[in-house]
Order: structure tokens, then C-alpha cells, then sequence
């Protein structure tokens, strides 16, 4: 399905330069936003609902102690979080190296540290 949207200029300039240090296209780069997007909001609740359980057997942990299943449930709910956190730090990365980039731009790097 194909489908035309409009979006601000501002906006659009943004797409624009994010898609080329990213070497993309803004096509495909607004799809895989739309699509992390879509999952995010889609598992959003489910996630919630997942971690007040993970944070409830941890206190519980401490409070009085888990059975062997409760353990292993516990793992597999604080996998889960390192895996979201795992995507949240590596798009906190990408962010903060593209801002890198613009700033070598502005301001290149010669290599040499001068003190004063």
C-alpha cells in the first residue's frame, strides 16, 4: 500500500539529514520509524503490565523469597528489560553520534589539544 502524507517543513529537514547520516533513503527511513513506533505502542501495555510484575517479584525477593518458578520467571521478565534496554541505549548512541557528526561538521576535529 502505498500512502502520501504531509508533514511540516521542519519536519521534512529533519527526515532529510537523519536519512543521510544514515545513508538511507527518507522513504525508508520514515517506515522503520512508523514500524518501531507501531511496536513500541503495540507492546507499550504489555510491557507495563510485564514489569510491574518483574518489580513485584523483586520485592518479594527480598521480602520473603521466591520459588524455583517465581525465579525463573523473574529471569526471563529482567531479560526482557535488558533487551529494551538494550534497544533504548543503542538508539541513544545513534543519536548522540549523529550529533557528533554534526558538530565535526561545525567545529572539525584537528587532532591536537590546546590548553590554556
Amino acid at each position: 500500500m502505498s500512502q502520501t502524507i504531509a508533514v511540516p517543513e521542519r519536519l521534512a529537514a529533519r527526515l532529510e539529514k537523519k536519512a543521510q547520516s544514515q545513508r538511507t533513503t527518507v522513504e525508508s527511513l520514515v517506515v522503520t520509524i512508523l514500524d518501531a513506533a507501531i511496536d513500541a505502542d503495540d507492546s507499550s501495555d504489555d510491557w507495563s503490565a510485564k514489569n510491574a510484575r518483574r518489580v513485584g517479584l523483586i520485592h518479594q525477593r527480598f521480602a520473603q523469597g521466591l520459588d524455583a518458578a517465581e525465579t525463573r520467571e523473574l529471569e526471563q521478565l529482567q531479560d526482557l528489560a535488558t533487551q529494551r534496554l538494550e534497544a533504548w541505549d543503542s538508539q541513544l548512541l545513534s543519536d548522540v553520534a549523529a550529533m557528533r557528526e554534526a558538530v565535526e561538521r561545525v567545529v572539525p576535529h584537528t587532532g591536537t589539544a590546546t590548553a590554556t
